[in-house]
């Protein structure tokens, strides 16, 4: 996998650094914060909510909303984990708003292209199950949206935003020995996902004929 947190470069200012100076008013600061996080975190929105129309939307609400607080932002943790925790609660709101949650995706509908870069054995950290191609995105996107909600924020913050335990558990709330295990029961659950999904993929096809 490539890098793809667009982090400060050698001799760049730090996130925090940039947060406390929007907070003093420097709003090209906070444009540069934007810039470093706006992809990343609609990639995040777009698999944590199953909803690629909204993610650009809510998105560019998570970082109006800590522009808003910027003033009184305080560097307690990362500013990464402080944005996402931002980000992953309006999501919740929004559902509550809606009535919707990430749901099943069928194998007809339509699923967002991943130009991330994370095959198969990324995503489950060793070999794909036989016979199954590692750069079937298509596959691993649906097989991500059949996890259930606490076992696809795991998988997405560990392998999609390369997050560590500790920053996952920061931003939902759990305890590092919880998201561990909840990462362990998600691997379980994407190869038995993966295999069925293959399987009814070449079922369709074979009715199809």
């Amino acid at each position: 996998m490539t890098d793809r947190h667009p982090a400060a470069g050698p001799g760049g200012p730090a996130d925090e650094d940039l947060m406390l100076r929007a907070g003093r008013g420097d709003e090209p600061a906070f444009e540069e914060l934007v810039l470093r996080h706006q992809g990343d975190l609609a990639a995040f929105i777009r698999r944590f909510t199953g909803d690629a129309g909204r993610a650009e939307d809510l998105a560019q609400e998570t970082f109006v909303k800590v522009y808003l607080a910027a003033a009184r932002y305080e560097p307690r943790a990362k500013f990464r984990t402080y944005l996402y925790t931002v980000a992953r609660n309006l999501c919740l709101d929004a559902a509550k708003k809606t009535g919707r949650r990430p749901s099943e995706v069928s194998l007809d509908a339509p699923v967002g292209r991943s130009d991330d870069g994370v095959g198969l054995a990324d995503l489950l950290g060793g070999p794909a199950p036989k016979g199954l191609p590692d750069e079937d995105s298509d596959l691993i996107e649906r097989a991500l949206a059949r996890l259930d909600d606490k076992h696809r924020d795991v998988v997405v913050l560990s392998v999609y935003q390369e997050f560590k335990y500790q920053e996952i558990a920061e931003v939902l709330g759990i305890s590092e020995g919880t998201v561990a295990s909840r990462k362990n029961a998600a691997m379980r659950k994407l190869r038995e996902i993966l295999t069925r999904l293959d399987a009814e993929k070449a079922d369709a096809m074979r009715r199809g004929r």
